[in-house]
């Protein structure tokens, strides 16, 4: 967001007034005015209604906005919830006060407070509430809270004047301006003046000091020199000067304020977000140092703003200038992200943090770092991932990685660790099929350096996860010298694609060589379709495994009939042939493997050494055999066949 000063208002005038008072409230001009009737608000949230209202105190409502209370750096602050008392007072802080709290001004629990009437106060009847209302629009809008149909609490039930008596009042808040008014309507007294000093109330703001309780402002006193129309107006003791009189002191007249209005404005927060782009850097690097500062609240009023970076830790200085010009790789002026390049060069696994002020005038420093690390090996991070093929890949060592997770692969297996000081690799498989992954065995098993407890992560080219294991134990053989080792078998590949091989120690102090033991299930001998004839033919074959024996077979054939074994590219274009199915391709080239006679049983078997030649890898082909007689022909089902590991 762009920082800047209101400029409209009271707000943006008075906010760097330089000479502050120690006491809170001294900031603020006491007047009083009445402009005409009192305005009861209707809308907004009744907080109570009825004749039970009686010491409760209501936490946390929403004020509508932020609204500064207070001009000193160690006493005020910004709050956009208050706590409201049923006894006549609202205290603008999450801080919660005392139901029974009445005469605030003289306790020494409640700090930040404003009150119309603060007494002992209860519903004079039926029709008593308390209501928050806030109205208008940004940034002018009020927060009001009313009291109505109150009157002061006895016991006695023979004291006619003050079970007679109600009282309206109201408290206001004006966004932007901090102003505070208290407002006064009908009050119904019975008589020309109070019956007793127990029913006066105190009246006006208190500071954000609980005690001692001399920084409030409060305006009317008991002595019978003051009034509610001239009121006591000084900052000064509990002791003299937080009752309403009396003697002359009688009632407000309706429509009367008393409005408080700050000359300081309590200063801004100024918050960071901080970032390193990129993060991670391979032995050397020059990562843009971002900073996006923001005042809290959002409107308060700073000027003079200001960011430094401290690059001590990479051999820079203290105090460097970041910049929100359009400089230093920061693109958009203006836009309140302040930047510095940065260039960082280490031989060594490090982390370095830079940390970052930002200072302005109407505001507390605000504070932040950027962490940039600085490993040694290329694949510590997922894009620099190592190539691995089938299989024995390595060995690798994970001692000088980082120990932090890299990029949010956290998967814990199931095993309640996410691992750490991970490497990453990057396996392509030569054909569709499966493929499993393991760390055990290799070198490392009686290596003194081994990594012994490994956890192992597969992912897809999206980056989800298809396979997890920490522990594979002694499920397929001991695994490493204790079981803690990895092991993943039958994960689903597609030929062609990328997948993601994750290895980190259970901990960081897991460390050391390890293997990674690739292998591949992508030869496959599949049969489809149906056998026909008067001797339907059954055949089927082995998978064919580069360098490794493969057999084809062939039973329920025509006792020593003439056989044809015919084969196609595996891409069927099923056609009929006489009364059966022809699964080989008519469309494309059709070959004739061989002849074959099967024996007096009707069987007949083939077995040959299939050859270690890559160009036949993945190489994919249909089969159908045919037996022939002077009365016609019969015919297998069909097998395909794919040439793999």
């Amino acid at each position: 967001m762009k920082l800047r000063s209101l400029g409209r208002s009271l707000l943006a005038a008075s906010a760097l007034v330089a000479a502050l008072s120690a006491q809170q409230t001294a900031t603020y001009a006491f007047s009083t005015n009445n402009p005409g009737p009192y305005a009861p608000i209707t809308g907004g949230l009744v907080l109570e209604a009825g004749s039970a209202i009686d010491d409760t105190f209501y936490n946390n409502v929403p004020i509508g906005f932020d609204f500064p209370f207070g001009g000193t750096a160690s006493g005020g602050g910004w709050t956009n919830v208050m706590g409201v008392s049923t006894n006549g007072w609202a205290k603008l802080s999450s801080v919660a006060g005392a139901a029974t709290t009445y005469n605030f001004a003289s306790s020494t629990a409640q700090a930040r407070t404003v009150g119309a009437f603060g007494r002992d106060l209860q519903a004079a009847d039926a029709n008593a509430e308390i209501r928050v209302q806030t109205i208008g629009a940004a940034p002018n809008r009020v927060c009001v809270i009313q009291w109505t149909n109150m009157r002061p609490w006895t016991s006695a039930t023979s004291n006619s004047q003050i079970l007679t008596m109600s009282f309206d009042f109201q408290v206001k808040l004006y966004e932007t301006s901090g102003v505070i008014e208290l407002t006064y309507g009908d009050w119904d007294i019975g008589s020309t003046a109070f019956p007793a000093a127990t029913t006066s109330g105190s009246v006006g703001i208190k500071g954000n000091a609980a005690s001692p309780v001399t920084d409030y402002k409060i305006c009317t006193s008991t002595s019978t020199a003051y009034s509610w129309s001239a009121p006591f107006t000084a900052t000064t003791s509990a002791a003299n000067g937080h009752y309403v009189g009396t003697g002359a002191g009688k009632k407000p007249a309706n429509g009367l304020i008393y409005r408080y209005t700050p000359s300081a404005f309590p200063p801004a927060g100024l918050t960071i977000a901080a970032a390193a782009t990129p993060a991670v850097n391979f032995v050397t690097g020059m990562p843009l140092i971002t900073a996006t500062v923001s005042p809290a609240p959002a409107t308060a009023p700073i000027s003079n703003l200001a960011v430094t970076v401290d690059t001590t830790a990479i051999g820079g200085a203290p105090g460097q200038v970041m910049r929100d010009d359009g400089l230093n790789g920061d693109a958009v002026a203006g836009d309140g992200t302040y930047s510095y390049q940065a260039t960082v060069y280490s031989l060594s696994t490090v982390a370095y943090t830079l940390p970052i002020t930002a200072s302005a005038t109407g505001a507390t420093n605000g504070s932040a770092s950027a962490t940039i690390n600085v490993y040694t090996i290329a694949n510590d991070v997922y894009y620099g991932a190592v190539p691995v093929a089938r299989g024995q890949n390595g060995p690798f060592d994970n001692t000088n990685a980082m120990s932090a997770n890299q990029f949010g692969f956290n998967t814990t297996c199931g095993a309640g660790s996410n691992g750490a000081r991970d490497l990453f690799f990057v396996y392509t498989p030569s054909c569709t099929g499966t493929a499993s992954f393991s760390t055990c065995g290799g070198d490392a098993i009686t290596n003194p350096g081994e990594l012994a407890d490994s956890q192992m992560t597969i992912y897809d080219i999206g980056f989800n996860l298809i396979g997890c294991n920490d522990d594979a134990g002694t499920t397929s053989g001991l695994c490493g010298p204790s079981g803690y080792q990895s092991q993943i078998d039958n994960v689903a590949v597609t030929a062609g694609q990328l997948y993601l091989i994750r290895v980190a120690g259970y901990s960081a102090t897991d460390v050391g060589q390890f293997y990674i033991n690739i292998s591949e299930s992508s030869a496959v001998a599949a049969t489809f379709g149906v056998s026909c004839g008067s001797y339907p033919l059954a055949l089927s074959g082995t998978p064919p495994r580069l360098g490794q024996s493969g057999t084809m077979s062939i039973v329920n054939a025509r006792p020593n009939a003439f056989g044809v074994l015919g084969f196609s590219y595996q891409v069927q274009t099923y056609a009929q042939l006489g009364p059966c199915p022809f699964y080989l391709d008519t469309a494309g080239s059709v070959a004739v493997l061989g002849t074959f006679t099967p024996d007096a049983a009707g069987a007949w078997s083939y077995t040959d050494i299939i050859p270690s030649d890559p160009a036949i890898l993945c190489f994919a082909i249909s089969l159908q055999a045919f037996t022939f007689q002077p009365d016609g022909f019969d015919s297998s089902n069909g097998l395909n066949l794919t040439f793999g590991y």
